[in-house]
């Protein structure tokens, strides 16, 4: 069994940023993924940073691969995909998108938690994709995963520890609450390092 350490998903300054990962070069984890996958309008890792980090992480004896955003959805995007692709290490492809991006360059590519692989056909047809290591949803019951694991062989990494990552979308919701969209975002996400607390419509 491996400890893996996921991407940061909050907005944190980037100093923060570089300081936990120099932490997590000593910390007892074998794997580390680098990136932004919530918003690419987030001050959080650019690719040369993930590059800095990533050979030191290296340096200090952990695997590391590179992460994708989990909603890919213009251009901008999908070049800033294709920049972290070009990085040396895997890709963690959490977007559809970021895994074509991947089997067209060759590069060892992962399945991220946020690829819907619910079943033995999305294993199945992932490792025919060339996928050779899948993190499964956060929402599979334990079942069901042993039940992919067993039936497809496949290296599999599981979410054990931390806030989940329930869902994501092409609209910011920090940026609605405050009557703005996602174009006109004057990133108050900022404001909540570890997240805007919701309650639902009933309170």
């Amino acid at each position: 069994m491996e400890l893996t350490l996921g991407p940061i998903l909050f907005e944190w300054k980037k100093d923060s940023i570089f300081r936990f990962y120099e932490e997590a070069s000593s910390m007892a984890v074998d794997m580390v993924y680098l990136g932004e996958v919530v918003c690419s309008k987030k001050n959080g890792l650019k690719p040369k940073d993930i590059e800095t980090i990533g050979r030191a992480l290296e340096k200090a004896g952990k695997k590391v691969a590179a992460s994708s955003l989990a909603l890919i959805s213009n251009e901008e995007e999908l070049n800033l995909t294709r920049e972290i692709a070009g990085l040396p290490f895997p890709l963690e492809a959490n977007d559809i998108s970021a895994l074509n991006i991947a089997a067209a360059s060759t590069k060892e590519v992962f399945a991220g938690p946020h690829i819907e692989t619910y079943n033995k056909e999305a294993v199945e047809f992932l490792k025919g994709a060339g996928v050779r290591r899948i993190t499964f949803p956060v929402e599979l019951p334990r079942e069901s995963i042993r039940y992919n694991i067993g039936n497809t062989g496949v290296m599999a990494e599981v979410f054990a520890h931390g806030k989940l990552p329930l869902a994501f979308s092409w609209r910011c919701y920090t940026s609605r609450a405050y009557g703005l969209n996602k174009t006109n975002c004057r990133r108050h996400c900022a404001l909540y390092p570890d997240g805007m607390e919701l309650k639902t419509l009933k309170g």
